[in-house]
Formats: C-alpha cells, sequence, structure tokens
C-alpha cells in the first residue's frame, strides 16, 4: 500500500482509505485503487468487477483476491472473480511435464 500512497503524495492527490464493508461507496470514486487485497470475500470482489463494468477506473497490485478470507486459494483463473475487470488472467498453478519421482 506504500507504493502506492507515496505516488499518489508525489502527484499531490488526495485518497481516501476505504473498508471492505464500504463497498456501496466505490460508485462515488473516479478511481480504485487495490493494493494487495491478498484475501477477500467474494461479495467484495463482485462489487470491485462491477464498479468496473460501470466504468470506473480499477488499479490492482499483484495477486489480489488470490484467496478467500479463510485463506482458500480460489482454484480459478486469477485475479479471482476480477479477469474480466482486467481485461486479463494468469494461472496460480504450473502443470508438470515430464516430472517423474524415483
Amino acid at each position: 500500500m506504500r507504493l502506492f500512497a507515496d505516488a499518489l503524495y508525489d502527484l499531490n492527490l488526495e485518497y481516501d482509505l476505504l473498508y471492505s464493508q464500504q463497498a456501496s461507496l466505490l460508485s462515488q470514486y473516479e478511481l480504485i485503487v487495490v493494493p494487495a487485497l491478498y484475501s477477500a470475500a467474494d461479495e467484495l470482489l463482485e462489487s470491485l468487477k462491477d464498479y468496473a463494468r460501470q466504468g470506473g477506473c480499477l488499479l490492482l497490485s499483484f495477486k489480489c483476491g488470490f484467496t478467500s478470507p479463510e485463506l482458500t486459494v480460489a482454484k480459478d483463473l486469477q485475479p479471482h472473480l476480477l479477469s474480466e475487470a482486467c481485461g486479463m488472467h494468469y494461472d496460480q498453478f504450473t502443470l508438470p511435464r515430464q516430472v517423474s519421482l524415483t
């Protein structure tokens, strides 16, 4: 979070900190910066996806939404539930090929 905060400070831009319980306020902002949201409930990720779908600008850091609040790793494409909003995805697992156990 510090890197994002420092960058906004250097640009002389004010920012607010929102908690996940304040997801209903997202539409009031032109830009939502989501740093290091490693663990998140699907409801919050859906709110972020809806925000982007409605034209909001969403800036995510790496591994946002990687696990549930109970730290269960999402088994779909990453970023979990946000791939469409980001216009990209990545796989968190690599399938082993030509690997043998001895």
